[in-house]
């Protein structure tokens, strides 16, 4: 689907997982890779990592006046919300991630602890917009035939392929003294993200 510019993209990554047959763009496609960012209101995809991340640029993008479609598990989104909002009301919540807990407190205790990390960004957002906004907004998300572009969460990509995409920053890596560490799965979550351009792949978000 793409050129030999995100092919080369392609192989870096699979080369960090070791892979020794490098992928060959299609000779008759040009394609570009850009680590500054270049596209805008253009793109036809954001592609995140999480559903925390979706909901970040979704509040971005409507901001900005872009009709915007989201590709995430909303309904999951919408349900952890309502579930968040019972335990800020000092109700128990039967949602099966908060079911445990007896108090916003003690949920943000856990997010930030280690164990809970997976959570931390869409109880995150919770604090900082509120969860009847949140909903809002998810609701406010356009039809995908009507939109400027979507954003998904780069495992709702798969399989999928768009013009121009832009990768968003928060795929999980740290770069040290030591050089980079990041995890096979995320070297691979990343891969499918970044193969799903066919013309223009905005990896800016990632040029560290």
């Amino acid at each position: 689907r793409f050129g030999g510019a995100i092919a080369d993209t392609a192989n870096l990554l699979l080369g960090q997982l070791g892979e020794t047959v490098s992928l060959i763009g299609n000779p008759l496609k040009k394609s570009a890779v850009h680590l500054s960012s270049v596209l805008d209101k253009s793109i036809d995809a954001v592609l995140c990592r999480s559903n925390a991340a979706v909901i970040h640029n979704l509040i971005h993008g409507l901001s900005q006046n872009h009709k915007v479609a989201i590709q995430a598990d909303t309904q999951q989104m919408i349900d952890f919300i309502e579930g968040a909002q019972k335990i800020q009301n000092g109700e128990r919540s039967d949602h099966r991630e908060l079911m445990m807990f007896e108090s916003w407190k003690d949920v943000i205790e856990f997010v930030e602890s280690g164990e809970g990390s997976g959570l931390l960004p869409l109880a995150k957002l919770i604090e900082k917009h509120g969860g009847d906004l949140l909903i809002e907004i998810l609701t406010q998300a356009s039809k995908a035939e009507n939109s400027d572009y979507i954003i998904s969460t780069a495992h709702k990509a798969k399989g999928l392929e768009w013009g121009k995409v832009r990768l968003d920053s928060g795929f999980m890596y740290k770069i040290d003294q030591l050089g980079l560490n990041i995890s096979k799965d995320e070297l691979r979550l990343i891969y499918v993200a970044a193969t799903r351009a066919k013309d223009n792949l905005d990896a800016s978000g990632l040029a560290d």
